[in-house]
């Protein structure tokens, strides 16, 4: 909706999204199924590879690595959107449920220096990675960057997988330390190499700050041991431990007390009581890492353990986001481990019929084409509630690669009474277009959950005074809408059908002369029932066609 009033038309037609159910998406023609880890954010854990220089072209060093929590087994596809020339994409199969790390090609040649912020997809899932172009001609300056020491080793070490004598590590095999960058690029983090096996990781730093970063394990242990490592960067080095064990983990003999149902957040009851019997008193980190959205450790952390036997509950935390059976091993920090399996449950799945969903942590994802930018992503997400005009609504952020991040907000409620959706206006600073009379803010009512092909509405009338081609002086305007077919189909951008939708036209009106009479082109928006928004369309004339496409979305 870019209406004639210019402030006011890319305030409220932008009017994006709907969706519902829970936790429902789609990525068409993926089988696999999971969920990157930092959904929705930054990609954490994340590893970005090689020198990235304007005019150069990509070699086998140029990689990014993120992870993934695979639900569902099957062939896979993660890849990001294009940038400035480039792109990541990783194609294969998961051969199990659980923690993988992915590594993604770099192909193609950036063109301009810069930060491109990328946006890495996978099944409904999306997480946010930013890599930086040096200037054409450069050598790909190194980062400056310091160890986050302690007296004790490294801070917030965290040694992930298993390390069994005579077994090749793999990329489960990691340990995350921590940095402080204070001029972002290049880097090569690396230890010593101890008992047939090392770690390192080399990448490129886009932001400064403390950050984590994990070295991958390669080699061979070749005795069963606890070996000490180094880490050096700079003048600092940081020491951690890693225990390698004769044999794979054997299981605890123990069983999780409590119910585990998928979308339930865990509780008290949910945990695990082992023994286990420690040579000497001390504190140790007692834990397991995460599978399916929860995990298990002592609280408080560490725990503190006597000589002999130890009677150690361990307490869940988060929330099982898939049924089946998950296998936990527990590190007792002395060298030893164990392994213990929990069944989740599905729970009842909660359905919403919404065309406009408002939950916090929704998002959406749209191709778009346009006259500025040609084509790029455009995300939506749903930040938690706001006030506009002293009436509560859920604020919408946009944000796009294009824009350099975040660049738009919008405002949206339901009455629950009627099933009417809402966007609220701020018309502060308006004009001078419209200046609007005795009115703080504008409530349009823009949906409504129960349409009929052919029905349509009028938004309340607010009194405004005009300066427009033609017209100048007092009137009033309100919006048309239209429902054009309230059960259409359509192709998503990456080619899957959807059923359901409500074909929407809105206009702007003006009252001029007693009339009312469109002052804007008219706008062609889609909602699907389950979905949210899934497609908009704006025809200012046959060369500016401004297009917006759903790609992926996660709602609750």
């Amino acid at each position: 909706m870019r209406y004639l009033l210019t402030g006011f038309l890319s305030l409220f037609l932008l009017t994006l999204f709907n969706s519902c159910q829970k936790e429902v998406s789609v990525e068409f023609g993926v089988p696999a199924k999971g969920s990157l880890q930092g959904d929705g954010g930054d990609c954490l854990p994340k590893t970005v590879a090689g020198t990235y220089i304007a005019g150069k072209a990509f070699a086998d060093s140029n990689f990014i690595e993120v992870t993934v929590d695979v639900l569902t087994p099957g062939p896979y596809t993660v890849a990001t959107d294009t940038l400035n020339g480039y792109s990541f994409k990783a194609t294969g199969t998961f051969s199990a449920a659980g923690t993988n790390t992915v590594r993604l090609k770099g192909s193609g040649t950036p063109t301009a220096a810069g930060v491109n912020n990328f946006t890495v997809l996978f099944d409904s899932s999306f997480c946010e990675i930013a890599i930086t172009v040096s200037p054409a001609g450069s050598s790909g300056s190194p980062a400056t960057f310091t160890l986050v020491v302690s007296p004790t080793g490294c801070t917030a070490f965290d040694r992930q997988g298993n390390y069994i004598k005579d077994t090749a590590l793999n990329s489960t095999n990691r340990v995350g330390v921590q940095v402080n960058v204070t001029a972002t690029g290049t880097y090569t983090i690396a230890t010593n190499t101890l008992n047939g096996y090392s770690f390192s990781a080399t990448g490129t730093f886009s932001t400064t700050g403390v950050q984590t970063v994990f070295l991958q394990g390669t080699g061979k242990p070749v005795a069963a041991q606890i070996d000490n490592f180094t880490v050096t960067a700079g003048t600092l080095t940081c020491a951690f431990q890693v225990t390698v064990l004769a044999t794979v983990p054997s299981p605890c003999g123990i069983t999780a007390q409590g119910t585990y149902t998928t979308g339930t957040a865990l509780s008290a009851t949910n945990k695990v009581v082992l023994t286990h019997t420690y040579s000497a008193a001390g504190n140790y980190t007692v834990t397991t890492g995460t599978t399916n959205g929860y995990s298990f450790t002592t609280s408080p952390s560490p725990y503190a353990a006597t000589a002999g036997s130890n009677t150690i509950t361990l307490n869940a935390v988060g929330t099982p986001t898939a049924a089946g059976t998950n296998t936990f091993t527990v590190n007792y920090d002395d060298g030893t481990t164990c392994t213990f399996s929990v069944t989740v449950v599905a729970g009842t799945p909660v359905i919403n019929t919404d065309y406009f969903p408002l939950t916090t942590n929704n998002w959406w994802s749209y191709n778009y084409t346009g006259a500025s930018p040609s084509s790029d992503t455009l995300i939506m997400k749903v930040t938690g509630p706001t006030t506009v005009g002293g009436m509560g609504y859920q604020r919408f952020e946009w944000s796009s690669a294009a824009q350099g991040g975040a660049f738009a907000e919008y405002f949206y409620r339901k009455d629950a009474s009627t099933g009417y959706y809402y966007e609220g206006i701020d018309t502060a600073g308006f004009g001078p277009q419209a200046i609007f009379t005795n009115t703080a803010a504008l409530d349009i009512n823009f949906l409504r959950n129960t349409l009929t092909t052919g029905q349509t509405w009028n938004s309340t009338e607010y009194p405004v005074t005009l300066n427009i081609t033609g017209y100048s002086g007092p009137s009033t305007l309100r919006f048309k809408f239209t429902c054009d077919n309230n059960n259409a189909t359509l192709t998503s951008a990456t080619g899957g059908t959807i059923t359901n939708v409500y074909q929407i036209t809105s206009v702007l009106q003006a009252n001029i002369g007693g009339l009312f009479v469109d002052v804007s082109d008219p706008i062609k928006t889609y909602y699907a029932k389950g979905i949210g928004q899934v497609k908009y369309r704006e025809d200012a004339d046959p060369i500016n066609i401004y297009e917006e496409n759903i790609r992926y979305w996660k709602v609750n």
